[in-house]
């Protein structure tokens, strides 16, 4: 939804400053487009359809922010910063600030962990805030030889030797809390009565979800619906509106992990994200990781971008990683595509043996 609210807004404007001329034409063209806005959130939205859960091209960088059963998966202590520009050229387009953590808690045998995000476009803003908890059981066990670096001397230096491969099915519960406001400046109002239709909009929600994670060191399936129950938004009034189960958003993605030779790993992945209503999202990417540190790939998200992003693992505790997004459709000619970086850091866990981090 906020992305037709976007494309409308920007005809509108394009429209206006190339058919228009007159300086007090163009400030009560300026109002007809704000007052646009207003209708538009009231009229397409219905307060909750107008939240949109953010996308993000780096979703293994993040999985937690989707999905509670990752936390605690790779048996580190892990955190996450990423930052997100999406349609570079549009003003007011969409930014995502985000940041997370996760880690198991070994006395009781479960994982946990907490995210938040800050997504705005326009006006609208929305500060999502959850507490993850999950908690996984052992479905096998088996060795084989894999190909791992000599820290001692070089990276480029391999070695073989027996790595276990432990399968487990986690079980994951999120804890959440929406923020969710559109601002608007009641001094944009040039007649008299237009100024009640600059209110500001406020509301806010708790909600639950819940995800499963299957996976070992070679490959993964995940399934996640982050906000499962109808939202009950309360305004100043005490007032409440429903969100319907037709506007859940359901992911599902995957993938698997290929040893082409001593230096070279192949990781093709998907991501599909639903929710009715709206077209089906789904990601295609091939990655390759060189030497245990560095990941490259190219990827495609149907009917809408070109995908590209790289990984560079600075320490064994450290990476830093970057995506780029060309979007395939008509927003080309007036956007230079969207960015997203992100930082991760990792530490071990004494007790326990840490997941190779490729997923």
């Amino acid at each position: 939804m906020k992305n037709h609210v976007l494309v409308y807004l920007y005809a509108a404007y394009v429209a206006l400053k190339t058919s228009c001329g007159g300086s007090g034409f163009w400030r009560g063209a300026r109002l007809s487009v704000k007052l646009s806005i207003v209708v538009l959130f009231l009229t397409l939205s219905n307060l909750a359809e107008a939240q949109q859960d953010p996308m993000f091209t780096q979703y293994l960088n993040n999985s937690v922010l989707q999905n509670p059963a990752y936390a605690g998966s790779n048996n580190t202590i892990q955190g996450m910063l990423l930052y997100r520009s999406q349609w570079m050229g549009f003003e007011g387009a969409p930014q995502t600030t985000a940041a997370s953590f996760n880690m198991p808690w070994v006395k009781y045998g479960i994982g946990i962990g907490g995210s938040m995000y800050v997504d705005e476009i326009g006006p609208e803003r929305e500060l999502f805030t959850a507490m993850d908890f999950s908690y996984r059981i052992k479905l096998g066990e088996s060795e084989e030889k894999v190909w791992v670096p000599i820290r001692k001397t070089y990276d480029y230096l391999m070695k073989q030797r027996e790595q276990k491969f432990t399968t487990y099915l986690s079980f994951g519960l999120k804890m959440s809390f929406s923020d969710y406001k559109v601002l608007l400046d009641p001094e944009d109002a040039t007649q008299p009565g237009d100024a009640e239709l600059f209110n500001d909009i406020n509301r806010r929600a708790l909600n639950v979800g819940f995800g499963l994670y299957l996976y070992s060191p070679k490959y993964y399936v995940s399934f996640a619906i982050p906000q499962l129950l109808g939202h009950d938004f309360l305004d100043g009034e005490q007032t409440t509106r429903k969100k319907s189960f037709d506007e859940l958003y359901y992911y599902l993605s995957g993938g698997y992990v290929f040893s082409l030779n001593p230096y070279v790993k192949f990781k093709p992945t998907t991501m599909i994200r639903y929710v009715q209503g709206a077209p089906l999202s789904v990601d295609v990417n091939a990655n390759f990781l060189f030497l245990e540190r560095f990941w490259a790939g190219l990827g495609y998200r149907l009917g809408d971008a070109l995908l590209g992003n790289m990984e560079y693992r600075i320490t064994d505790h450290f990476s830093v990683g970057y995506s780029y997004d060309m979007t395939t459709t008509s927003l080309a000619q007036y956007s230079s595509g969207t960015h997203e970086i992100t930082l991760k850091f990792d530490f071990l866990i004494k007790t326990l043996a840490p997941c190779k981090p490729y997923f």
